[in-house]
């Protein structure tokens, strides 16, 4: 790998090598969010 910034789709291809990785990264991200925003509800201080 040389050093600098790669292109983009590189760095995706590098950091997702299927495309099922992609639909599980996002489903993870998905809920983790939705936990989140469900936390800060429950939480007195808003």
């Amino acid at each position: 790998r040389q050093l600098g910034s790669p292109p983009p789709a590189t760095a995706y291809a590098d950091a997702v090598p299927e495309p099922g990785s992609a639909a599980l990264l996002s489903a993870a991200l998905l809920s983790v969010l939705a936990q989140v925003r469900r936390l800060h509800r429950s939480s007195p201080m808003n």
